[in-house]
């Protein structure tokens, strides 16, 4: 099923601009003062799909006719690409394949339009590590989903200090990637408000569909977060939410 991942706080242009800014552990553990990146054009407004993954018959990424379709989807007034989602079955990929991907996709895509790479991995080094090959690779942000393994110890405290470490090493802007029906695991709309207020965490991609969910994220963050919806069903009413 084709899920479209849409801006559900502005119905008009949505523009973030920013310095992402990423901090490192002194000596002794602790933080040192954050250091401002380059300046990032951020579109977060209109439609950003979830781009698929084509295999060759060897099982192989087909990574001509990835580019292909990029260059066919750019006619068609997308406001960019996300890669390495659940219907890009970044799962199956290996590392170095993920990272290919996303040079793919930026490489094809046109001219101002944003890709937003996923980073799947289940501990925080290891999302650390792939945001920064995803910066390598050329993506604007990175869309992080929430750690499930170890499902009864994902409270929201351990949620939040997760996606705080990420986001402070993470070279480019981070998104929390909400999506239960995968992963078991919810976060919570108050948890998402909270790290919303992380320089450089700029918004949430929730496909759970649940719309009460995504009211109460759209009342309790800052208005420059973005709130997307990856779930098709509530896209209509997402948006009329403002």
């Amino acid at each position: 099923m084709f899920y479209m991942l849409s801006c559900a706080r502005r119905t008009g242009t949505l523009i973030i601009q920013l310095c992402p800014r990423a901090t490192e552990p002194d000596r002794e553990g602790g933080r040192k003062s954050i250091k401002a990146m380059s300046m990032h054009n951020i579109r977060l407004n209109g439609i950003l799909p979830p781009v698929t993954t084509p295999f060759n018959d060897a099982g192989d990424v087909d990574f001509e006719g990835l580019s292909r379709n990029i260059k066919l989807y750019n006619e068609t007034g997308l406001a960019g690409y996300v890669a390495l989602g659940s219907n890009g079955e970044a799962a199956h990929l290996t590392a170095d394949e993920r990272a290919r991907v996303v040079e793919a996709i930026k490489r094809a895509a046109a001219p101002g339009l944003t890709v937003v790479a996923g980073v799947n991995e289940l501990s925080t080094r290891a999302a650390v590590e792939a945001a920064r090959r995803a910066s390598d690779a050329g993506a604007d942000a990175a869309l992080v989903i929430t750690p499930y393994f170890y499902k009864s110890s994902m409270t929201s405290q351990a949620l939040a200090r997760h996606f705080e470490k990420v986001a402070d090493h993470s070279p480019i802007p981070v998104l929390i990637y909400n999506v239960p029906q995968n992963t078991g695991v919810i976060i919570a709309p108050k948890t998402i408000a909270s790290l919303a207020t992380h320089p450089n965490i700029i918004g949430v991609k929730d496909s759970a569909g649940n719309f009460g969910a995504i009211a109460e994220t759209i009342r309790l963050a800052p208005a420059s977060f973005a709130v997307l919806t990856g779930n098709g069903s509530i896209l209509y009413p997402s948006l009329m939410m403002g």
